[in-house]
């Protein structure tokens, strides 16, 4: 009887196993995407091979240069060039790791990869060659650079002045950062078992009532409670929610910024500005070109849009952009207009 993974396709019998392997075509389809590369390597010989994809994060053309060692090596940054030589020399005893190094281009072009590798063995254990695979990393390490940075500058403001900033997203609802977490001292399962446990009793009406409507909401909203923290002292805070919409217009997450009510701060930034933004309505605008006295002419020419797309924004047409929207807003603030919000969800206009 024929295997169950088997299958006859143009008169040949081929099975799972076979098809998992003959992988050619996908590998030339993956390194078409210019991130990755392979190579392989015979001990007796010193003969190398390489994929046109690993020619391409060299950034070296194919039948130009040779595959060998001294290529590569001539490739690598110099500061991490003595440790890629030796991890080459290793493989010959059958030694492994991966590794990640930097890579220049002839073009001066700076690229981050991580290289991984595997020996194989004669029937006596000797091994007699290797083959690898090369995989850009670059994208990745700036943004978990950029992530690191981040989260210095997040411990930095939560250590100096107990705000925060998050992203609460509303599927699954999560509303416990780690800050709210290290401010009360409760852990996540706290929270889980009694939403209000770091909140005074008698607040619990105003968060299970007026609060709650806001949060099922799309309107940015502000709010003064009493935080317990940790040590037990009882802290005024304030938090500033602005909506972030999915395409439909319903609320996919919240961008938010606590922190103590007696704190000054500065105008929000960020995912939080932007989603302020959309809760700028026609008459935010005329009031705010009122504080400048400013015509309509003027926000046009101070905003390089046009005159109808002015009128259009005041007149909270369904037409207007985000964008047009936040480039009339940032000539705004240039001038010095700021868009706040108070207690609930009204937004003021001031002037500084």
């Amino acid at each position: 009887m024929k295997d169950r993974d088997d299958d006859w396709n143009g008169g040949l019998l081929l099975s799972a196993a076979r098809l998992a392997h003959s992988s050619r075509e996908m590998l030339r389809r993956v390194e078409s995407f210019g991130l990755t590369g392979n190579w392989g390597w015979t001990f007796a010989t010193g003969e190398q091979v390489w994929s046109l994809g690993l020619y391409g994060l060299l950034g070296l053309e194919p039948g130009i240069v040779r595959p060998g060692i001294e290529t590569f090596l001539a490739c690598v940054h110099p500061a991490d060039r003595a440790s890629v030589a030796l991890a080459w020399n290793e493989m010959r005893y059958g030694v492994l790791g991966d590794r990640r190094f930097r890579i220049i281009r002839p073009n001066g072009a700076q690229r981050t990869m991580l290289g991984h590798s595997e020996i194989h063995h004669a029937a006596d254990g000797r091994p007699i060659g290797a083959a690898g695979l090369l995989v850009d990393v670059t994208e990745r390490e700036r943004l978990d650079q950029a992530r690191a940075v981040d989260a210095g500058r997040r411990r930095s403001l939560f250590r100096e002045t107990g705000s925060y900033f998050s992203h609460i997203p509303m599927s699954p609802f999560d509303p416990y950062p780690p800050e709210l977490l290290a401010l009360t001292g409760k852990r996540r399962e706290d929270f889980n078992e009694n939403w209000l446990c770091a909140i005074p009793r008698e607040e619990h009406g105003f968060w299970r009532g007026e609060l709650m409507q806001s949060w099922a909401g799309t309107k940015p909203f502000t709010y003064l409670y009493t935080q317990i923290r940790a040590d037990g002292e009882r802290v005024r805070y304030r938090g500033t929610f602005a909506p972030i919409l999915d395409a439909s217009g319903g609320t996919e997450a919240w961008s938010a910024f606590t922190g103590p009510e007696r704190m000054a701060v500065g105008p929000a930034t960020g995912g939080l500005a932007r989603a302020l933004e959309l809760s700028v309505a026609g008459w935010h605008l005329r009031a705010a070109r009122a504080l400048l006295d400013w015509s309509m002419t003027d926000l046009a020419k101070a905003s390089g849009l046009s005159f109808s797309s002015i009128r259009r924004l005041e007149e909270n047409a369904d037409t207007s952009s985000a964008r047009t929207r936040h480039v009339a807003i940032a000539a705004l603030r240039r001038a010095g207009i700021r868009f706040a919000l108070t207690q609930g969800n009204t937004i003021a206009v001031a002037r500084l």
